[in-house]
């Protein structure tokens, strides 16, 4: 029983050191790792609805997209970020409109990084909440409609270059990404560029 109240007793201390710990290697990550900060905006050209067969949304949309991402890195070349994606599609003509929101997670590596212009490829996960509205909407059954907007999972994979705009504190990302949803921005296939800020 002693050595039971003993364990109580120091319990607690033991616990803080563990947070104190933890604490310390999260403060020595920060302090020394690599980290950046990501934007994109890309208002989508209509002509790529005829050149991306895989469009879901052909016609005139006007679809943008736009992201803010931070990552950070882990061991060399290979960074954990946190993404938060939109997506905005609008069509004048009848009143449609597409919107969603996606954060997620994503792993990035970076080949020949002390290079000017370097290769980089992504894997990433996210959770997609959408909202929408078209003609005829009020014509499907209304647990049609929830199912369609019901939140739902997805991944993507994207591959392309880094260019060195600002010693090394500002890069151009110029990629392709791939999902099979075909939901995810439009299409299988989206082009993208984001322009980073790299600090430590």
């Amino acid at each position: 029983m002693k050595i039971f109240g003993y364990f109580i007793i120091f319990l607690p201390f033991l616990l803080n050191q563990q947070n104190v710990h933890a604490q310390n290697i999260f403060a020595k990550i920060l302090n020394e790792n690599s980290q950046f900060v990501g934007i994109q905006f890309n208002p989508y050209i209509n002509s790529l609805d005829r050149l991306w067969q895989t469009s879901y949304y052909p016609g005139k949309s006007k679809i943008k997209v736009y992201a803010i991402r931070y990552g950070i890195e882990v061991p060399k070349n290979l960074f954990l970020a946190v993404d938060l994606s939109f997506y905005n599609s609008k069509n004048k003509a009848n009143s449609e409109y597409y919107f969603e929101f996606k954060p997620g997670i994503l792993g990035r590596y970076i080949f020949f990084s002390k290079k000017n212009v370097s290769i980089i490829t992504e894997l990433g996960g996210y959770y997609r909440f959408i909202s929408f509205d078209f003609p005829g909407i009020n014509n499907y059954p209304p647990d049609v409609i929830e199912e369609l907007k019901k939140p739902k999972p997805g991944w993507f994979t994207s591959a392309g270059m880094g260019i060195n705009l600002y010693k090394k504190k500002v890069t151009l990302d110029l990629m392709v990404k791939y999902s099979p949803d075909i939901w995810f921005e439009g299409y299988h296939f989206a082009p993208t560029y984001k322009l980073n800020y790299h600090f430590k």
